[in-house]
């Protein structure tokens, strides 16, 4: 019994050796090992570096032609070219030694083209600058059309700079457009600068207390900064235009000869009114809105007094029936058509 069992022991310990030989020589491995890659790129380019292990001579190769190796000693030197790409782009490095083979992956990013002027956008009566990012090193062109006299870019700094000027008293609404080109990618802003001319809604208070809306439409006339204002949803409300000058920032209503119209057997013209129920006319009485701009960049217009009338306040105005045509020697007939004060614009 005891003989029996240490032959079983000896056989045991014959079949362990057995398998320890076989794992042993099962163990030699790859010669060719990559030991660190430092090859990551932006658009730019650039070199980096692939150390490798091996027993023997190896060589690189690459799949890109922007993508350019060269061996020394135990190191791939990897030279890629700059991107002009918006999308990235990959090439294989192969290693070979013998009958081994490794690879390594070169991933270049693409060139972020960062601009966000794209769209509609829109300057007020005053003008002013908008900013866009405008980041890239990739060749581009720029284009302006309808820009002419007002409007400009500058690029400084990662950004690209709008300016329009102020407009004058004699140009309505205009529209300018900025394009920015690389490759077949396109970005494009279209710049509205409202003008002085066009519809506004006109808020005001009557003889009743009451507040009303109505609207007014200004003409551009034949002198610069002259506007016929043609106002409808107001006490006379036959719409007969008459005329008020932007200047300086100001848009002003005198009373000479403000005619309306003829309702028979009266002559209806704009008067200078307060409030407490006086009249007058004439050139030196001014009622008078400075332009403003709201948090919308609508501009607007709030009429009220600039003390033109000593001892008495422009609070808006009366259409005053006249017995003829002031030049002919027509006199108030102590009639009229009722007022209009308080007085507000909004552009439409």
């Amino acid at each position: 019994m005891n003989k029996l069992y240490s032959l079983l022991i000896l056989t045991l310990c014959f079949f362990v050796a057995g398998c320890s030989d076989d794992d042993t020589d099962k163990s030699v491995g790859t010669t060719l090992k990559v030991v660190r890659a430092d090859v990551d790129y932006t658009y730019e380019g650039g070199t980096g570096e692939i150390q490798v292990s091996a027993l023997e001579a190896f060589t690189a190769t690459s799949g890109e032609s922007w993508c350019k190796v060269a061996v020394s000693g135990d190191k791939v030197t990897v030279t890629v070219d700059k991107s002009t790409l918006l999308t990235s782009r990959t090439s294989l490095v192969t290693l070979k030694s013998g009958s081994e083979k490794a690879e390594v992956r070169i991933t270049q990013l693409g060139d972020v083209f960062g601009c966000d002027m794209k769209g509609d956008y829109s300057f007020s009566l005053m003008g002013g600058k908008q900013e866009f990012v405008l980041n890239t090193s990739r060749e581009y062109t720029i284009t302006t059309t309808g820009a002419e006299g007002w409007l400009t870019y500058e690029v400084t700094d990662g950004h690209i700079t709008v300016t329009a000027l102020p407009t004058t008293p004699s140009v309505n609404s205009r529209v300018g457009a900025i394009s920015i080109e690389s490759g077949k990618n396109i970005w494009k802003g279209t710049f509205t600068q409202i003008g002085l001319a066009g519809a506004y809604k006109m808020t005001h208070t009557r003889d009743d207390g009451k507040t009303y809306d109505g609207e007014c439409v200004f003409t551009a006339g034949q002198e610069a900064g002259v506007y016929n204002l043609k106002c409808t949803g107001v006490p006379l409300g036959n719409g007969v235009p008459f005329k008020a000058v932007y200047a300086d920032g100001k848009l002003t209503i005198d009373f000479d000869n403000q005619y309306l119209g003829l309702i028979s057997p009266n002559y209806i013209y704009l008067c200078a009114y307060d409030k407490r129920g006086s009249l007058a006319w004439g050139a030196d009485i001014k009622y008078v809105a400075e332009l403003k701009i709201d948090k919308n960049n609508v501009p607007y217009f709030q009429f009220g007094d600039v003390g033109s009338w000593e001892g008495y306040t422009v609070d808006g105005f009366y259409y005053a029936a006249f017995s003829n045509f002031m030049d002919k020697g027509g006199q108030f007939t102590g009639q009229g058509y009722g007022s209009a004060t308080n007085i507000t614009m909004y552009h439409k």
